[in-house]
């Protein structure tokens, strides 16, 4: 089974039950030319140079109990019997050291005078300063008690060189006793992470001196790969250690002080302790691993345990459930059953526990990271219980299979979303295509669709724009928010729109429409309804007051309502007919009937609205949706609308608040609520009458968290999960909470900055789209303390689609370097399946929608299985708000509607124009120009450029003097544009071209 990416899969072991040649190594350290000194400690007589180093001498293990300061030598170190890496044992107690012989008498002066040393012997100069390097190999039982690693130190004045130890406090301590000030640096060793002290676990401990700055190492040896072998930083600080403080002579003692019988003495084992005259760099000290077979066992443990190289670490040779790896990183025997390294009993490793949990005490039974697999079930799986995309089949969580990964990329060093051949395509579209992710000559044939700029028109000049923050809370756009996801719809050969205007103090709803077919569209036919905006204006600026409006195919009526943030409803519809049989009647007052706040009966009003939308089934049924309550407390309400009565079912609640919810939180910590609300990405039908719905929940801490997705087969009465279980009933007064089974689409906690009410869509196949923007889970993006909640840094955006026969899900992302997020996003389709994303974008980092941006359309391709991504469109204009789409129209004739207003410099509340800008979309590339059809349109595409203007031409012969214009001039943009020829389609054969001017 492959290694988990996120844990250390090349970790250096020690076996208690045996002596080794090294400490999980398959040889001893080497010195450099830097080395000074470097005592091996558990190598046999004559396997190795007594002392490495170039300084000379030896080591002698010394008996402290029969004089203070004049030891004498028991035994050399090197093959001395009860010794296996400074191992302890009864004869060996806490009133010994080990001490250098410097002067090669075969005694050690403990009093300094002969074998002296001083930090002025590795290397005077730098001014004064000297630049060093401790380490050692430490094994610590306990560490909350003086001990000793190195240390030069006796109870004579001036013999007080230094120490290097761990302390009472549980830190690991450099003090350079001699120094006046500025030559002590300590850290706390880590409770918790990669690097957590467990006892009995071997750590490469270390401190560094360049002659200005001290820094202290602690790197467990078990995670040595996972840190791509650079030592772990502990703390870093400014110190002075000049020559007369670094002159101090004294005995140099390791494993304890020359103080006295009791001493410091080190509680564990020591190995390769070594000092040299520069300061090492993270990635600079001896990491001796020997895997020749690449499985991420040390060849000397798997011989000497298996007698071969033919185990693999994630094998279980013993049949006891833990993993190879993981009883050698723990010191169990792995060919014995009842040896694991498991403490507490529940089937985890304490070593696996501490490095992803920081802590022992989960029971294995729990989901730490909700992706419905236990903690054990994830040890078991060789995935990581920290990351819910971490799965078997993709354990390092990236969206690319494992074995794809293995035999493409060898091994999991590269993401879905990386490109490490260059060739423009991601390893993601690589993988669906079957191409060679390593070779640039190996790539795709697809392209994203091509998209080409139509037209701008402006709807109205006096669209409201409310005033800067403060004065408002939530951005200054109410026309063109992402929760306002129909405002624009074409039905039976008209454009239909609505806004608030701004005349003075006074806002107004409008409606507006315009005749299209085919890239053709009349003029705007404007409508002051006369229904004031009144619950979110002046003095209440908010936002979330939008308008929302609906078309009922049966009877041909136009509904609207408007103007609530947990209000009571505002809501009128027109007379039957007015989008059908009478269209005539538009912009009549006649046509439209008195403000209701309600629906079924005047007796019962409806109070407590926000967020209205209006939604149509294929068949005609027209529904209307809207929330009651409030950000953390929200339920959600359907009806259905009545043509034979004009009238409209009684209310049913299909969304509930109730339910308990624990997990992490937007600051970081965990938090645990029994109240929410469903923001909503929308409701959409299918085309066979299913009708899909995404949301995330915010709890009471203001944090959204996951995506969730349920659909109904009988216009919302019976909700089903993913695998199609039923999970609310509401006939039966059921209705989907927090707690429903199986609703997760992706598992995403309060830290993603994941803003609410985004978008999503189902094409004519069935295939359900979703486009959010959230937190990159790329290292860059991690969290930290203080982030905000919602915040457009560090995120970027995703497609999410659903198989519509297999339920399964995908996972695609957006380009976001060149263009980075901004607004909440909007997702459509056109009619071969092609996917096309509108937002804007800015360099500022704020709430999403809450800054004004540039306007940028991207595509992606069904053939491509929407792996090639790539904006094809950006527009310069300071919009404000979020851009809105008419998914009608791109379905009918391939033009992309988009609704947006402009900004304004003013930040007083103000009128700017409102824009709908067309597409032509899944046109052939301009290089530099192309001819397409739209109906029975001729469109022809030209990469212009700004300051040329335009004239498109027409001939039916190419001779001379028969070419005609087509339509008007155009002043160019810095962009592909799309220049229609009405009709040019159904004539014979035509011929195109440009006429240019260039002032």
């Amino acid at each position: 089974m492959p290694f988990p990416k996120s844990f250390p899969t090349l970790p250096l072991f020690v076996a208690a039950t045996v002596a080794l040649a090294g400490i999980g190594r398959a040889a001893p350290y080497t010195a450099d030319a830097n080395t000074l000194l470097l005592f091996h400690l558990d190598e046999s007589t004559g396997s190795v140079t007594p002392n490495a180093g170039t300084l000379g001498g030896n080591a002698y293990t010394v008996n402290m109990t029969t004089a203070s300061n004049t030891p004498p030598v028991v035994t050399a170190v090197l093959g001395a019997a009860a010794f296996s890496g400074f191992t302890r044992s009864a004869a060996l107690s806490s009133g010994y050291l080990i001490g250098w012989d410097k002067n090669g008498s075969g005694a050690y002066q403990g009093d300094g005078s002969a074998d002296g040393f001083a930090l002025t012997t590795l290397n005077i100069g730098n001014g004064g300063q000297t630049p060093f390097t401790i380490e050692a190999l430490v094994c610590p039982s306990v560490i909350n008690v003086n001990q000793e690693i190195l240390s030069v130190d006796t109870n004579v004045a001036g013999t007080r060189g230094f120490q290097f130890r761990l302390n009472t406090a549980g830190q690991l301590e450099f003090n350079a006793i001699a120094a006046t000030s500025g030559g002590q640096i300590l850290a706390a060793v880590p409770a918790n992470g990669q690097h957590a002290f467990a006892a009995n676990g071997w750590y490469h401990a270390a401190v560094t001196y360049d002659g200005t700055t001290l820094k202290l190492y602690w790197t467990s040896l078990a995670a040595l790969k996972g840190t791509n072998g650079r030592a772990n930083l502990l703390a870093s600080q400014a110190a002075v250690i000049g020559t007369a403080q670094g002159a101090a002579v004294g005995p140099l003692a390791i494993g304890n002080e020359n103080r006295g019988p009791a001493g410091e003495w080190f509680q564990g084992k020591l190995d390769e302790v070594r000092i040299s005259k520069v300061a090492r760099a993270a990635g600079d000290f001896h990491w001796q691993f020997v895997d020749t077979d690449n499985d991420g066992m040390d060849d000397t443990l798997e011989q000497l345990y298996f007698g071969g190289l033919s185990q693999n670490a994630n094998d279980d040779f013993d049949h006891d459930g833990f993993f190879n790896l993981d009883e050698l990183s723990a010191g169990s025997d792995p060919t014995v059953a009842s040896s694991t390294p498991d403490g507490d009993g529940d089937g985890m490793p304490d070593s696996w526990e501490q490095a992803y949990f920081g802590t022992t005490t989960r029971n294995g039974t729990g989901d730490y990271d909700r992706d419905g697999l236990t903690d054990k079930q994830e040890y078991q799986a060789g995935t990581d219980p920290t990351n819910p995309n971490s799965v078997p089949g993709d354990v390092d969580g990236d969206g690319l299979p494992d074995t794809w990964e293995l035999a493409n990329l060898g091994g999991y060093g590269y993401g879905a979303y990386d490109d490490p051949d260059g060739d423009g395509y991601t390893n993601q579209a690589e993988m669906v295509a079957g191409t060679n992710p390593l070779s640039a000559a190996s790539h795709p044939a697809w392209k994203s669709p091509r998209v080409a700029f139509l037209r701008d028109t402006t709807v109205t000049s006096t669209a409201c724009l409310m005033p800067a923050a403060p004065t408002t809370l939530y951005g200054r756009a109410i026309n063109g928010v992402s929760f306002q996801k129909q405002i624009l719809q074409t039905f039976q050969g008209y454009q239909y729109t609505a806004w608030y205007s701004m005349s003075g103090t006074v806002q107004n709803v409008w409606l507006a429409r315009r005749s299209v077919s085919a890239t053709s569209t009349g003029a705007w036919e404007t409508w002051d309804t006369g229904s004031e905006f009144l619950n979110g204006d002046e003095g209440n600026w908010d936002a979330h007051n939008v308008i929302a409006f609906g078309i009922s195919p049966v009877d041909g009526s136009f509904h609207f309502s408007w103007d609530h943030h947990t209000n009571n409803l505002r809501y009128r519809r027109s007379i039957a007919g007015l989008c059908t049989t009478n269209t005539a009647a538009w912009g009549q007052a006649s046509s439209l009937l008195a403000e209701q706040q309600w629906l079924t009966t005047s007796a019962t009003l409806i109070t407590g609205v926000s967020y209205p939308m209006f939604v149509t089934a294929p068949n005609g049924d027209l529904y209307f949706e809207y929330r009651v309550g409030s950000t953390s407390a929200g339920d959600h309400i359907l009806h259905r609308y009545q043509p034979a009565t004009s009238n409209w079912t009684l209310a049913w609640k299909f969304s509930a608040k109730e339910g308990s919810y624990t997990g992490v939180g937007g600051g970081g910590g965990v938090i645990t609520s029994t109240s929410r609300n469903a923001y909503e990405n929308g409701f959409d039908f299918g085309p066979d009458g299913t009708l899909h719905h995404t949301w995330t929940y915010r709890e009471t801490d203001a944090a959204n968290h996951d995506i969730h997705y349920a659909y109904s087969t009988d216009g919302g009465v019976n909700w089903r999960n993913n695998a199609g279980a039923v999970i609310a009933n509401t006939a039966a007064g059921q209705s989907i909470n927090v707690n429903s089974p199986g609703i997760i689409m992706k598992v995403l906690d309060g830290r993603q900055h994941l803003i609410n009410q985004q978008s999503q869509s189902v094409d004519a196949d069935g295939r359900l789209h979703v486009l959010m923007l959230h937190r990159r889970a790329e290292a860059d993006a991690a969290w930290a303390s203080g982030d905000a909640v919602f915040t457009t840094e560090e995120t970027a955006y995703y497609h999410y689609f659903r198989d519509p026969q297999t339920g399964a899900w995908s996972q695609r992302r957006l380009p976001y370097l060149a263009w980075p997020v901004n607004s909440r996003p909007k997702i459509g389709w056109d009619t071969e399946g092609n996917v096309y994303a509108v937002y804007t974008t800015a360099t500022t980092i704020d709430v999403p929608g809450y800054k004004p941006g540039k306007l940028v359309v991207a595509s992606a391709s069904k053939a491509s299985g929407y792996t090639d991504w790539e904006v094809v469109q950006v527009h310069d204009t300071a919009f404000n708000g979020e851009p809105l789409i008419d998914q009608a129209r791109l379905t009918a004739d391939h033009i992309l509607s988009v609704y947006i207003q402009e900004d304004s410099a003013t930040t007083t509340a103000t009128a700017t124009p409102l824009h709908v800008l067309d597409f032509a979309v899944g046109i052939p590339a301009a290089s530099p120009v192309s001819l397409a059809f739209v109906g029975a349109d001729s469109v022809v595409s030209v990469a212009a450029a700004a300051g040329t203007t335009y004239q498109l031409q027409t001939s039916a012969t190419l001779g001379a003097g028969s070419w005609q214009n087509v339509g008007s001039p155009v002043a160019g943009k810095n962009t592909v544009m799309a220049f229609p020829h009405v009709g040019g389609a159904g004539q014979a054969k035509r011929f195109y071209r440009f006429s240019s001017t260039t002032p």
